[in-house]
């Protein structure tokens, strides 16, 4: 193999592979911010159902 092939190949891959790292990083931020989402409706879910929870047992006493 000559070296100008071989130096085509060596760019091709750094460009395949800093494509991957780019696309990896974008899905593992919005995987991080839908994760984030729904835990945070998750938490203020269960803290309104908490809250409706003591309110009706202080209305029971």
């Amino acid at each position: 193999m000559r070296s100008s092939t071989i130096a085509r190949h060596l760019v091709i891959a750094s460009l395949v592979i800093g494509i991957l790292a780019y696309v990896l990083t974008i899905a593992l931020y919005v995987g991080l911010v839908v994760f984030a989402t729904h835990a945070t409706h998750v938490l203020g879910h269960t803290l309104d159902e908490s809250m409706k929870s003591m309110t009706s047992y202080g209305k029971s006493i």
